[in-house]
């Protein structure tokens, strides 16, 4: 019995690998983060430093860990151009902007390991001709500084689903709401690339709430006077 689980289980992994690579998907988007109000206006911008600090889950393999590493990185990518689109009154690259240090840390959890035993049960009905749902949850947290002084954190949490098939069932787009257009197409890769747009939003959203919670003139003055004693 041992082995023919055994066997079930790399069937199905196999299956599944293939599916991401080369099957059919369709994706959906939600986030916990809100779009907030700008009630606050400064004098001056700010803008998101480049050497953006990003952490996350440490894996036992070493290829799960490089492609976790990868996507993190992507994260961070352009953060400062959608914030000074998305937010033009708080932030701009432009030399006089104040900049702005961004942390994060990233938690991520997964239910392939679920998935995988779906597949197992229905003998690859599902993913191999039926949907197979499958669901990556990101919890962000973000610490805001200026220079050393705290301006802020935050946090939320975003959610990709999605279902996969070798055959065009999973074409179909998947049910349930969606912060972004739902993607469907041979491959996860539509899915990951606007996963990855509302992951800088939503971590742009955040930041233009933490600017918005209390009245940053003390921070915005000092920071003027450090860079006049130079």
């Amino acid at each position: 019995m041992k082995p023919f689980k055994t066997y079930c289980v790399r069937f199905a992994a196999l299956i599944c690998a293939a599916v991401l690579l080369s099957g059919c998907a369709s994706a959906r988007f939600t986030s916990t983060q809100t779009v907030p109000k700008i009630t606050r206006q400064y004098p001056v911008k700010f803008c998101i430093q480049k050497d953006v600090q990003i952490t996350g889950p440490k894996r036992r393999l070493a290829v799960d860990q490089q492609n976790t590493d990868a996507t993190l990185r992507q994260i961070t990518v352009g953060l400062d151009e959608v914030a000074a689109k998305r937010y033009p009154s708080l932030f701009s690259n432009e030399p006089d902007a104040i900049p702005i240090r961004v942390a994060l840390d990233v938690k991520i959890s997964s239910s392939i390991g679920y998935s995988l035993l779906l597949e197992c049960a229905t003998l690859a009905v599902m993913g191999g001709i039926l949907p197979l749902p499958v669901a990556e949850t990101y919890g962000f947290s973000l610490d805001v500084r200026v220079q050393n002084r705290p301006l802020g954190n935050g946090a939320f949490t975003q959610k990709f689903y999605e279902w996969i098939s070798l055959t065009p069932s999973a074409l179909i787009p998947i049910p349930g709401k969606s912060l972004k257009p739902k993607t469907s197409g041979i491959g996860e890769a539509a899915g990951r690339r606007t996963s990855l747009e509302l992951s800088r939003e939503s971590i742009v959203d955040a930041l233009a709430h933490i600017l918005q919670q209390r009245d940053l003139t003390p921070e915005i003055e000092e920071y003027i006077k450090s860079q006049r004693r130079f």
